[in-house]
């Protein structure tokens, strides 16, 4: 069967790889939360936002690097080469990672106050430190536009991370399990594919590939930190300030939000690898204006439809303790937006030959953020967090499109975005009760179809510009 889809276009692999994980990924929202209480979740959420931090510290910004300097290289043999030294970068700081984090669990546990198992805790990190080892593989699959064997590693992977997760929670292990079954199946693939990627661009040190990776990619690690205070950290400070039935219903809300970019992220997946060389290309500047505006149409798509139908889906599936998680849920959804957007307009700030621009602009949305957290969850709680968050992701936009003009002068098209975003948030502003099914999926299709119409009508998305990416990939799988 798999086989047979080689042949649909790359960015139809992507959205089935991404529709696989996610579909698979939302069975062990209701499982978690048939198995473990509000406070439980809350713990586990943040036990998975330490695990966020060692990912961003240990990965060093290597996918980032691998897909900036492998597909500039201007032939075969030198993408092969850079990934080659890419990896055996990430091989050293996996192994130092691991060791260090092993060390350190006991002192993490007692810092955050994690009512979560040292085993479980360690299983974890270890499996935090090895992402690279996993995402690397990945992110050269989508170089070699393999979009059939970046399937594969979807399918399998989330196959069995799903399958582990629900034979611990059923066996009785709650979220200690969970956390020690996930380990166990990353550790597993991060292994598989560090040796198939061994056979394919083989591993080298390189002094000077050292001194890059940490030239480019600490100001990526200051950046994605500042990106993490700007996202899940704000667990870490709602913790102090909520109780933790509420930091579980915000942890399962944010959970539910993520879907926000479940359409966008296909085209993602096939667009990013190609955004900075297509700056240079003729007509590229328009194109990526083209892809801009597609991107966006799809985010406002998505986000109406997260908004609309995770509250039906929690009514309908969830227990009744994570009902509470309503009225958080559509704020969430326009905080995941905003960051979604960022990423769309970050290409001229990326192109650059370091990433201290990067850095400058995460760090001070990072820092509004923060002093907003400070200020507003004491006396806001998670009404507060958020609005922390939208004001520093506004910020953050604005920072890459003043920058971004300089090596990357598209023409975003701003008015057709705002009118389509307004006809969004009246449709979620007067939507029928989550209670009502019926009329909360009829009231779905509306908004969907009217959006549809709206985002051409505003020229947010041109045809003749759509025609023009669809068969510019039509030409490169030929090619």
């Amino acid at each position: 069967m798999l086989t047979r889809l080689a042949k649909l276009p790359a960015p139809a692999l992507y959205a089935l790889s991404v529709a696989l994980e996610k579909s698979f990924a939302l069975i062990t929202i209701p499982l978690m939360a048939a198995y473990l209480s509000p406070e439980s979740y809350g713990y586990f959420d943040v036990a998975v936002a330490l695990s966020e931090v060692v990912i961003m510290v240990v990965g060093l910004g290597l996918t980032e690097q691998i897909i900036r300097f492998a597909s500039t290289a201007g032939s075969a043999d030198g993408e092969s080469l850079v990934a080659g030294e890419i990896m055996g970068c990430a091989v050293v700081l996996a192994t130092i990672g691991a060791v260090v984090t092993l060390l350190c669990a006991p002192m993490l546990k007692g810092l955050l106050s994690l009512e979560i198992g040292l085993p479980a805790l360690q299983f974890m990190l270890v499996a935090s430190c090895l992402n690279n080892l996993i995402v690397l593989p990945m992110a050269w699959l989508r170089l070699c536009d393999d979009a059939h064997g970046y399937l594969r590693v979807v399918v399998s992977r989330t196959l069995c991370q799903v399958v582990g997760i629900a034979v611990v929670l059923t066996m009785g292990f709650g979220a200690d399990g969970v956390l020690i079954s996930n380990g166990v199946v990353l550790t597993t693939f991060s292994l598989v594919l560090t040796w198939q990627q061994s056979r394919l661009t083989p591993f080298r040190l390189s002094r000077e590939r050292f001194a890059q990776v940490a030239t480019y990619g600490a100001p990526l690690v200051g950046a994605m930190l500042a990106m993490f205070l700007l996202g899940s950290a704000n667990r870490l400070f709602l913790a102090q300030g909520v109780g933790a039935d509420v930091l579980g219903q915000f942890g399962l809300a944010s959970r539910l939000a993520l879907a926000t970019g479940l359409l966008l992220y296909p085209l993602e997946l096939w667009w990013l690898p190609k955004r900075i060389a297509a700056l240079q290309e003729p007509g590229g500047l328009e194109r990526s204006a083209d892809f801009w505006g597609l991107g966006v149409a799809v985010l406002i798509v998505s986000a109406t439809g997260v908004a609309l139908l995770a509250p039906v889906f929690i009514v309908a599936v969830l227990p009744v303790a994570f009902v509470g998680a309503i009225a958080l849920l559509p704020l969430l959804v326009v905080t995941q937006t905003l960051h979604a957007l960022s990423g769309l307009t970050e290409v001229g700030s990326y192109a650059r030959e370091t990433g201290y621009r990067v850095l400058l602009i995460d760090v001070c949305g990072a820092v509004v953020a923060v002093a907003g957290f400070t200020l507003l969850i004491p006396k806001l709680g998670a009404y507060g967090a958020i609005a922390a968050v939208v004001v520093g992701q506004l910020v953050r936009l604005s920072g890459y499109v003043l920058d971004g003009k300089a090596l990357a002068p598209v023409h975003y098209r701003w008015w057709s975005m705002l009118a389509c975003a307004l006809v969004a948030c009246a449709f979620v502003g007067f939507a029928p009760a989550a209670a009502d099914v019926i009329a909360s999926l009829g009231w779905t299709v509306l908004a969907t179809l009217s959006l549809l119409g709206l985002i051409v009508l505003t020229g947010l998305v041109r045809l003749p510009g759509l025609a023009s990416l669809w068969t510019d990939q039509l030409e490169g799988d030929g090619a």
